[in-house]
């Protein structure tokens, strides 16, 4: 996800994990605080720390896919193009049992104010 993104989705009054790897959390420039905590865990421990959350936000990954199968309310930025595979097993079950909410965008440079607006009204 962008750090323009990020940037403008955080808030003093809620807590975030912010999943990745060390190369991804150092180019976010963003360090950890007190409602901020930054993770290049494992996969296999991901799990019980997603399960923490009250809500996930994140891209097409394996922690979207954690959250929903938790029934934790998930909010996915996905790019905006035909896959049969990850749609009909990763997406769409979660969608019709209202645990995900998509924003699906053709160009994700051009379309930040969009996604802003959907982070921002959830």
């Amino acid at each position: 996800m962008p750090l323009e993104i990020v940037k403008k989705i955080i808030t003093d009054d809620h807590n975030y994990i912010i999943f990745g790897s060390k190369e991804e959390l150092s180019s976010y420039g963003l360090e950890a605080c007190d409602n901020v905590l930054l993770t290049d865990m494992q996969m296999p421990s991901c799990l019980e720390t997603v399960k923490l959350c009250s809500k996930f936000i994140g891209t097409d990954s394996c922690f979207k896919t954690m959250s929903s199968m938790s029934r934790i309310p998930t909010y996915c930025l996905l790019g905006d193009f035909k896959d049969p595979t990850r749609d009909s097993y990763f997406i769409n079950q979660y969608e019709k049992g209202l645990v995900m909410k998509v924003f699906r965008f053709k160009n994700l440079e051009s379309e930040k104010e969009n996604v802003i607006n959907f982070l921002n009204n959830i």
